[in-house]
């Protein structure tokens, strides 16, 4: 954050604070003293990927180190800890050169306890595929999945990456990423494995893999998923992502949906849907969707949410014309694909983005969103939103106690750039946020891993978690 910027921000908590605020939820002191936990390693970077329930109840951290950790450039890390966040043990994961990540960019838990981290592998031979890497709980590589716990997925032979994974009911692993076609054309890529083994589901799409294709230029066909969610009911996948509209040379939000055997779902805008400007003609299980006016800007998705009746939300950002700015965007949708609410937050300094959501109940009456706010990309962020999206009052202590701004260490602000990374709920409705920060200029990358009340929110018993 600049000279300037501390000092005004300071004035505005000091002035906030000067007569005390009443709001719903807090940091969650019974997890880790004051519901935050803090993640680093030496000389190598550590990036936060998610924070998961086990079906006994108590909490993995997961998430990736650079560097340092064998032939690999990226090694997932997984941390055990109990309920209340006490240190239980942690798991390096070394890879070597043969089954290394170059990156790694999501990980979700099954029903058994079992969590799966995708990613990238290193082109150390041909194009980079999917990586897909199941542990066991113990914190052990699943050596009954594809034998050794790892496998690849490759769609035509050029570079694949996967950004993003779900499990469905049946403990099956969805991942999407970028399928790669050529240098200048890539689609959404949608893989299905079998919980049982990790083999490709034939009975999806024949071969396991399906894509979808926007292809809004003729030149630069850029298409890429960046969120996926899984309906509890006939397993229907939906994905949300961008894709590149050479006309404008900007980024549109690109949402689509398939059915459980990998076809388009064609009631997913069936012939068109409101609210798509210049893309009518995009439909038939996809639609193109932009934040705001339909002006020349580039918006993106980062996160998707499924609620019990078929609607769903989608959250990104949303940039200037020029690109000198974003706001944090979020929309609501009906199951058939209609354009329903919107709601834009500048958050701190015009430079806020969310980058995942979750419903706390089946219907959305309370919608969660995790992401980074400004100046700067200095603060993390949580608000709450109500089924027309108006953020819930009270709910925090900062953007007019909407929201929580909050960073990984103590004072007013980290050197940044924080990013959050995922937003999971536990089985209390308790909101589980995973995010990045950087505490000085020069240092390496932290993980902040937080737990937060849910007071107000729905009892236990009406808790919505993940589609189910």
């Amino acid at each position: 954050m600049s000279s300037f910027l501390k000092p005004l921000f300071a004035t505005i908590v000091l002035t906030a604070s000067a007569a005390p605020l009443v709001h719903a939820e807090q940091f969650d002191s019974s997890y880790s003293d004051d519901g935050r936990y803090i993640e680093s390693v030496g000389s190598a970077h550590r990036t936060a990927l998610a924070m998961l329930e086990t079906p006994t109840g108590q909490i993995v951290q997961v998430s990736a180190v650079s560097g340092g950790c064998g032939g690999s450039p990226v090694c997932p890390r997984l941390t055990l800890l109990t309920a209340n966040g006490a240190y239980i043990t942690s798991f390096g994961v070394s890879l070597t050169s043969s089954n290394g990540m170059e990156s790694a960019s999501g990980a979700a838990i099954d029903s058994r306890g079992r969590i799966i981290v995708v990613g990238t592998s290193t082109p150390s031979v041909g194009a980079r595929n999917f990586r897909i890497l199941r542990f066991l709980p113990n914190g052990d590589l699943d050596t009954s999945f594809a034998g050794d716990g790892n496998t690849d997925v490759d769609f035509f032979g050029v570079d694949d990456y996967a950004t993003a994974v779900a499990v469905d009911a049946n403990d099956n692993v969805i991942v999407v990423g970028q399928a790669g076609r050529s240098a200048t054309d890539t689609d959404f890529g949608v893989a299905r494995l079998r919980g049982t083994d990790g083999t490709p589901d034939t009975s999806f799409s024949g071969d396991g893999k399906a894509t979808v294709y926007f292809d809004l230029g003729a030149t630069q066909k850029f298409d890429a998923p960046r969120a996926v969610a899984i309906a509890a009911s006939g397993g229907r996948i939906s994905v949300a992502g961008i894709a590149y509209d050479n006309a404008i040379s900007r980024y549109r939000v690109a949402l689509a949906r398939l059915n459980g055997d990998g076809t388009p779902d064609t009631s997913f805008c069936a012939t068109t849907c409101t609210v798509q400007g210049s893309y009518t003609s995009i439909n038939n299980g996809r639609r193109v969707y932009y934040f705001g006016s339909n002006t020349v800007h580039s918006d993106t998705a980062a996160g998707i949410a499924l609620a019990g009746n078929g609607d769903f939300f989608i959250v990104g950002e949303t940039y200037a014309t020029d690109g000198s700015g974003k706001r944090a965007a979020i929309a609501r949708f009906a199951a058939n694909g209609d354009y329903v609410a919107e709601a834009l937050n500048d958050g701190l300094g015009n430079n806020a983005a969310y980058r995942s959501v979750q419903l706390s109940d089946a219907n959305g009456q309370r919608v969660l969103v995790g992401g980074d706010s400004g100046p700067e990309g200095n603060y993390l962020l949580l608000q709450a939103f109500s089924f027309g999206l108006t953020p819930l009052a009270g709910y925090g202590d900062c953007l007019n106690t909407t929201g929580f701004c909050f960073i990984g260490g103590t004072g007013l602000g980290d050197n940044g750039p924080d990013q959050a990374a995922a937003l999971t709920l536990d089985r209390n409705g308790r909101p589980l946020f995973a995010g990045s920060f950087v505490a000085a200029s020069g240092d390496f990358d932290k993980s902040v891993f937080a737990r937060f009340t849910n007071a107000t929110g729905p009892r236990p018993d009406l808790i919505f978690r993940n589609g189910f």
